[in-house]
């Protein structure tokens, strides 16, 4: 099968975009005493934004589990009196640089969920050219330090209290997984692991890439599988540690990683994110 894919995803599948954030300590983590529920909004195709607080400024924000940092535009940055300063450097999926500045530490809230920390500061318009503006991209990072429950199925996030961690599991399979962070340490991205001939793939989860299941041409071999040509995909199973074997539609491209897993994955799944310890959960979207 042949197709053109929507461009948006070579810009927002993006894991661990630079723009500089920071790890939070355990003065900028502030504890959720119940759980949070948050409301995803239809974007453009599969992307959602989310409600976001920067100072007293009130707008919607791209949501991407593979955003990498908590961004703010320029636009935003202006508003709130957010002064850029200083240098964050990454890398796209594709292997592209990215350079961004810093900027805070400012409180970013979402409903009842409040973080207090560095940001990035990017030309998120043009970023976006094109498309209707977002005040700036949330992430996983957004949210480091806790649990979090994606729902994309139902529009829906969740965070989480390690007693309903604890009750959000029990519905769920443990996949094997790890965090990986760009950028000195400030961006944050979860991967799974892949079965693989001679050893564990690693996929990241982004709900940012509008594309098929993306798998670089050097892991096609090692999951037994061969790789579509130009733009055409294939439909295949890929076994995720933990969870079994999963259908997807993959293509091929050059990737810095083994692949990435798309929006419709997290669609099917309600995936859950224990930032604190590296864990991730995925029980059906019903």
């Amino acid at each position: 099968m042949n197709r053109v894919w929507i461009p948006l995803a070579l810009l927002i599948s993006n894991p661990s975009t630079p723009i500089a954030s920071i790890e939070p300590d355990a003065s900028t983590v502030h504890a959720v005493d119940a759980p949070i529920e948050l409301r995803l909004a239809p974007y453009v195709d599969v992307l959602r934004t989310i409600d976001v607080r920067v100072g007293e400024l009130e707008t919607p924000f791209l949501f991407d589990t593979g955003g990498g940092s908590t961004v703010i535009s320029l636009a935003t940055a202006q508003a709130v009196g957010c002064t850029p300063f200083g240098r964050g450097t990454g890398f796209r999926h594709d292997g592209g640089r990215v350079d961004g500045r810093r900027g805070g530490p400012i409180d970013v809230s979402l409903g009842a969920f409040t973080r207090r920390g560095e940001v990035g500061v990017l030309d998120v318009d043009a970023l976006l050219a094109g498309l209707p503006k977002v005040g700036g991209i949330a992430s996983l990072e957004t949210f480091a330090g806790h649990a979090l429950t994606v729902d994309l199925g139902h529009d829906r996030v969740f965070v989480e209290t390690p007693k309903s961690l604890e009750v959000r599991v029990r519905a769920g399979r443990e996949l094997e997984s790890r965090l990986a962070r760009q950028a000195a340490g400030a961006a944050l991205d979860m991967f799974v692991a892949i079965e693989g001939k001679h050893g564990p793939l690693w996929f990241e989860v982004d709900s940012g890439n509008v594309a098929p299941v993306l798998i670089a041409p050097h892991a096609f071999a090692e999951l037994g599988l061969v790789a579509p040509t130009g733009d055409a995909t294939a439909n295949c199973e890929l076994t995720i540690r933990g969870l079994g074997a999963v259908k997807c539609e993959v293509a091929s491209k050059e990737l810095i990683y083994d692949g990435l897993l798309n929006a419709e994955f997290c669609r099917r799944y309600a995936l859950t994110f224990d930032l604190a310890n590296g864990r991730t959960w995925a029980a059906p979207s019903r």
